[in-house]
């Protein structure tokens, strides 16, 4: 649609507004961007839409071998500064830096707050050095001093020191980070690059404006310690939101020598777009970077019990690496009270404390390869209860507490029982989760709201720690809680949160189409589905989502039944599934960037349904958070089409889980030690219906396994039908709107059977007459499935089922999902 608004890309270095065209900062004023083999370079661009419409920024490469994303920041950190020039000359202004929040949420957390607080107005920077950095933030003005506390390193693979003008933290050694910081200069070529830093150093910004004002102070006249004669002040700072400044992360493959070009484009979503591009020049690294350790949690382990965990490092190079522990901060000085047993090959570390070893153990591990002889350390303690305490009682608060320890939410309440004066700990998978402090009237009820990170999906084992005012120290007995929040629009990659990546495979169990689509996941920033701080039903959530830097391409066009992709993610980060529906993501941020529904498309459509542009539900879900998979439904046609929500099916799962290959069996909600009664209502009956009974029976794993017999084994059958596995939910004569109720315990898992020609008594007392099909496919005649999960067509079902609802249908032989069906069941799982 023609608009009169005029957009274009502006130059940072003095923004001027030039329709479409872009600028970079480069040190020669050149559009050409230097890189290295196997790292990223960033780049900062600047839009501008003269009737203030928000616009849209995606960027693209025409080599393969070069990627770039545009990452999703949007606060910056000014600087007003003032000095002395080179020419002795007062000057005064701002310096602008981008702040890399999603890549470096705990840095950037620590300098806004010191930021808001007026910490650094008034300090200087104490040391600059021409071609190097400026540094400041120090209250003593001499590198000594800081804030009252430290704080540990964060570093992130993509952000190397191969960039100008990057916003880092100085320090005295790892994690020591505190106030100082420090700004790279912009006027030096590639090649001087202080890359020695690499990993060192928390990068956590750019600079994208005042840049007359960096070289100003830069170039300010020093003394043999590197100190301004004059002094060169942060008058102030301040935290401030900026959606015009955009930074782009241009990477280079590993082996990859060579140029690229990168076209960057900015739509304001009312048909106004303009592009650019800049030549990315990618050169072979001449720098061996160190390697750098995630970090490692606190541990807990009982007396004369070995803790065992992986270690996760990351090396730009795939170097061998090395790895050892120490103690008491001191990585050459071994632990006297902990046997350790290191697997280099696998990062995994067993320790094991001696005989007697009660209390806390203080560690620290490293890691270095062969071409260094300094480590990156995390250090981390070691926690070794005395006897378990049975007395201490420890679980869900009532109000938190879903049925059998079992919970939906992020954040329950754990409440314990223990000696009055005692401090209280809550343990959730060896880790200290919580301190429980003392509620209401009785000293010796303790309870404690657990953060959302600390629960992961399914099982978790839970206990107390106990320390007495004697100073003893005991625990309780281990519980496990279930984490089963609903993944109907997002589901949850497993694995302990906030602790590396989880990998997980995804796989296509079925694609009924004529289209061909693209399939892909988006890192969502809480359960509500906003990413980048977007919500869904906003007019850019669309391609908010396709931009942003936690999408990726699952399924690219052209895939089949049967494929599969395993990745890493971010464990226990929150996910969500777009289809883009007979097209890619580029021809849809082209087309239809705000996937409007008045257009010809193409659309895309999201597990987070509000988002949808027919604004209907594309999809159904079938989640086993204890199995750790979901599977998700769709229909990929404009207003749901024909509904049967068959067209596609992508199943999630934890690495190492089996396929369901299709959906054959579901799991109760609940733990284990509770009830839970599942509600099913006849939805639809055909006429000439053969089908004489219809009921469930349980298996003892997600194969359908019954006392180590599989579906398709000798005597199969007659197991599932055994009374102690059976419940018979539906016989002769039912009919539409008939309801039934079954308890069954939480976390089991359960196949449907259906029988024509006589009931399951019968057939186990040897009427060879009656047919029986399961929802296992090798169960049946000629292995075929005669059970399906999914909506249906009959106007009697409805087109929108709840979280907690599943449709099964049981079909003819030979049937599809577009046939009439014998039966149809609608079952309700809301606890």
């Amino acid at each position: 649609m023609a608009t009169s608004s005029k957009l274009g890309f502006d130059a940072l270095e003095d923004r001027v507004v030039l329709d479409a065209s872009i600028s970079v900062i480069s040190p020669t004023g050149e559009d050409i961007v230097a890189g290295f083999t196997g790292k990223s370079s960033l780049v900062a661009v600047a839009t501008d839409e003269t009737d203030g419409l928000p616009v849209t920024v995606s960027a693209s490469t025409n080599n393969s071998n070069v990627s770039v994303e545009v990452l999703g920041d949007v606060r910056n950190l000014e600087l007003d500064v003032s000095g002395v020039n080179a020419e002795g000359e007062e000057f005064s202004g701002t310096i602008i830096l981008r702040l890399f929040e999603d890549l470096m949420p705990e840095t950037t957390s620590q300098i806004i707050s010191l930021v808001e607080s007026g910490f650094y107005d008034g300090l200087t920077f104490h040391r600059i050095i021409d071609d190097f950095v400026i540094q400041g933030g120090d209250p003593n003005g001499d590198g000594t001093g800081g804030p009252d506390f430290e704080f540990a390193d964060e570093f992130d693979p993509r952000l190397t020191f191969t960039s100008p003008g990057l916003l880092a933290m100085a320090n005295s050694g790892n994690d020591t980070n505190g106030s100082q910081i420090f700004i790279t200069d912009i006027d030096v070529p590639s090649s001087s690059f202080p890359q020695n830093l690499n990993f060192n150093h928390s990068i956590f910004g750019i600079m994208v404006d005042g840049f007359d004002i960096f070289e100003q102070a830069i170039t300010t006249e020093t003394n043999q310690l590197d100190r301004p004669v004059n002094p060169v002040t942060i008058d102030s700072a301040r935290i401030v939101t900026d959606t015009d400044n955009v930074v782009l992360l241009v990477s280079a493959d590993q082996d990859f020598v060579g140029t690229a070009q990168v076209t960057v484009s900015a739509n304001n979503g009312q048909g106004s777009i303009a592009t650019d591009s800049f030549t990315f020049n990618a050169a072979l690294d001449p720098v061996n970077d160190p390697p750098f350790l995630d970090p490692v949690s606190d541990l807990v382990t009982e007396l004369g019990e070995p803790v065992s965990f992986t270690v996760a490092a990351t090396d730009l190079e795939g170097n061998e690496l090395i790895y050892q522990v120490g103690s008491n901060g001191n990585i050459d000085l071994p632990p006297a009270q902990i046997d350790v047993d290191l697997d280099a090959a696998t990062g995994e570390v067993t320790l094991s404390p001696q005989d007697g070893v009660v209390g806390e153990v203080n560690l620290i591990i490293g890691v270095r390869d062969p071409f260094s002889t300094t480590f990156d350390t995390e250090e981390f303690t070691l926690t070794v209860t005395a006897a378990t305490d049975p007395s201490i009682e420890i679980g869900l608060s009532a109000d938190s507490d879903d049925g059998g320890n079992s919970t939906v939410s992020a954040t329950p309440t754990i409440e314990v029982i223990a000696d009055e004066g005692s401090t209280v700990e809550v343990l959730i998978n060896n880790r200290v989760a919580a301190v429980a402090t003392p509620s209401g009237t009785d000293p010796t009820r303790y309870v404690a709201v657990l953060p959302a990170d600390a629960l992961q999906l399914g099982e978790n084992e839970v206990r107390a720690k106990e320390t007495k005012s004697g100073g003893e120290i005991v625990v309780s007995e281990v519980q496990t809680v279930l984490y089963t929040p609903s993944q109907d629009e997002a589901f949850i990659a497993v694995g302990v949160p906030a602790e590396g990546d989880a990998t997980m495979t995804f796989s296509v169990l079925a694609a009924v189409t004529a289209f061909s689509n693209e399939v892909g996941l988006y890192r969502m920033d809480d359960a509500d589905g906003t990413v980048d701080g977007v919500s869904p039903g906003s007019a850019n959530y669309a391609s908010t989502v396709l931009n942003s830097s936690g999408r990726q391409v699952l399924f690219a066009q052209g895939f089949q039944e049967g494929a599969s992709t395993t990745i890493a993610l971010e464990a226990g980060a929150v996910y969500g599934v777009y289809v883009v529906a007979d097209a890619t993501s580029s021809e849809f941020l082209s087309q239809n960037p705000n996937n409007d529904s008045t257009g010809d498309g193409p659309f895309v459509y999201f597990t987070t349904f509000s988002a949808n542009p027919d604004g209907i539900r594309h999809h159904q879900t079938v989640a086993d958070a204890v199995g750790q998979r979901v599977s998700y439904f769709f229909e990929d046609l404009f207003d749901g089409g024909d509904l049967d929500f068959n067209d596609l099916v992508i199943e999630a799962r934890a690495s190492g889980v089996p396929s369901s290959g299709s959906t054959e069996t579901v799991r109760v909600p609940g733990g284990s030690t509770s009830t839970t009664t599942v509600g099913a209502s006849v939805a639809g009956v055909a006429d000439d219906s053969t089908f004489s009974e219809l009921g469930v029976f349980t298996v003892d794993d997600v194969d359908g396994t019954i006392d180590g017999l599989s579906p398709g084994d000798e005597g199969y059958l007659a197991a599932a039908l055994a009374a102690g596995r059976r419940s018979t939910l539906f016989s002769d004569g039912v009919a539409v709107g008939d309801e039934v109720s079954q308890d069954f315990s939480g976390s089991e898992l359960i196949g449907f059977y259906a029988l024509t020609g006589g009931s399951a008594e019968e057939f186990l007392n040897g009427n060879a007459a009656i047919e029986v099909i399961t929802s296992f496919a090798a169960t049946n005649a000629n292995g075929e499935d005669r059970f399906t999960f999914e909506s249906g067509e009959e106007e009697s079902i409805p087109a929108t089922l709840e979280a907690d609802q599943f449709l099964v249908y049981v079909k003819r032989t030979g049937g599809t999902v577009g046939s009439v069906n014998q039966l149809s069941v609608l079952f309700d799982l809301a606890p």
